[in-house]
């Protein structure tokens, strides 16, 4: 009898990396409930080798160009022979973007099929996106958002019934389960538990807090602004996540909410194009008896004057909280080492920069 594998497909922003790094994190209690979360093919926690092999247009196709398809597969399927499961679950959101007439060959004789795929109204997608691409350095702030929106490319992954169906027509219509970001009432790491049938025991960790969560507009702007100092990729990807957690501690208010980017016209314009799609997904897939929640009353879209000072002056000390915050982990993991090899450091969290510097020099002897 072959292995049942399911293959989450997605789609981009809407809670997969959250459901990757738990899976990740949780591949033993997984394996006690009898589902193997493969090692093989992973990148950054998620089963994304899988699919990149097919998108050699996307910017991290270099990690896996030297790879074979059918190899990859053959690997995947061995993993999971030898871990004695007979259930198997791989992640990738990139997977919404690879035709699935060419997975087939790959998959139908090694196992049993299904797909899941996370859906979220068409609007919320954009707005994600958009502040996303910012963050990333491939867009501006000032962009026209009506541009963006008209987007062809960006469009055609947001119709999600044809999308849909072409899983369907080669997986089986019986095999694709869909969800809705809006309907996950307990988040999307609980929610594809439920969908695997596993039971949500004590042995799993969950997370406290959202992952790549939208900064608010100031912060972005500051980003944008770091985004013209030449300090690297991955200087850039460490202030875009310090920035965009201490945003969160900073706390939402409306004028500086991302939400703002778009305005309930332009929302509108959007869900007119997707009606008839999204009429046709619901009409093949019952989700729970749930639809997309219709269009709140928000105020128009709008960019106020930003970074203001209060703020700015508030995102500073955040920094420096959230850098004291790291340094006070690392310096309780070496301390925690180096107790157990019966040498004792320095006291831990200095107060003073020449304090710090002679922790850092004993560090480096170490």
């Amino acid at each position: 009898m072959k292995p049942e594998l399911t293959i989450h497909i997605g789609r981009p922003k809407v809670g997969s990396t959250a459901l990757q790094g738990f899976l990740n994190q949780n591949r033993a209690a997984l394996a006690g409930q009898g589902v193997c979360y493969p090692k093989t093919g992973l990148y950054h926690g998620a089963s994304h080798h899988f699919s990149l092999v097919f998108l050699p247009s996307l910017p991290d196709y270099p990690v896996v160009q030297d790879l074979k398809p059918d190899a990859l597969y053959a690997t995947l399927a061995e993993e999971v022979a030898n871990s004695g499961l007979s259930r198997a679950v791989i992640s990738s959101e990139n997977f919404w973007l690879v035709k699935p007439a060419k997975l087939k060959p790959l998959l139908s004789e090694r196992f049993d099929v299904k797909i899941v795929a996370y859906l979220r109204r068409q609007d919320e997608v954009m707005v994600s996106s958009f502040v996303q691409e910012i963050r990333g350095g491939m867009l501006s702030l000032d962009t026209a958002m009506d541009d963006y929106l008209g987007d062809r490319g960006r469009l055609k992954l947001l119709d999600y019934d044809a999308v849909l169906a072409e899983w369907e027509q080669v997986f089986g219509i019986e095999n694709t389960t869909v969800r809705l970001y809006e309907s996950m009432a307990e988040g999307i790491e609980r929610d594809f538990l439920a969908v695997l049938g596993v039971n949500p025991k004590q042995d799993f960790r969950f997370s406290a807090a959202r992952r790549n969560a939208s900064p608010a507009l100031d912060v972005l702007r500051m980003l944008e602004i770091l985004r013209g100092y030449p300090v690297g990729e991955v200087a850039h990807r460490q202030l875009s996540g310090i920035l965009t957690e201490v945003s969160e501690q900073l706390g939402a208010e409306d004028e500086l909410d991302p939400k703002r980017l778009i305005s309930n016209g332009q929302r509108r314009q959007v869900l007119e194009q997707f009606a008839d799609s999204n009429r046709r997904l619901f009409e093949r897939h019952d989700c729970g008896g749930r639809r997309f929640p219709a269009l709140e009353t928000e105020v128009d879209a709008g960019k106020p004057d930003i970074p203001r000072l209060d703020r700015e002056q508030r995102t500073l000390l955040g920094i420096i909280a959230y850098q004291q915050r790291q340094i006070q982990v690392l310096v309780n993991r070496v301390s925690h080492l180096e107790r157990g090899n019966g040498v004792t450091p320095p006291a831990p969290a200095p107060a003073s920069a020449s304090a710090w510097s002679r922790w850092f020099r004993w560090l480096r002897r170490r």
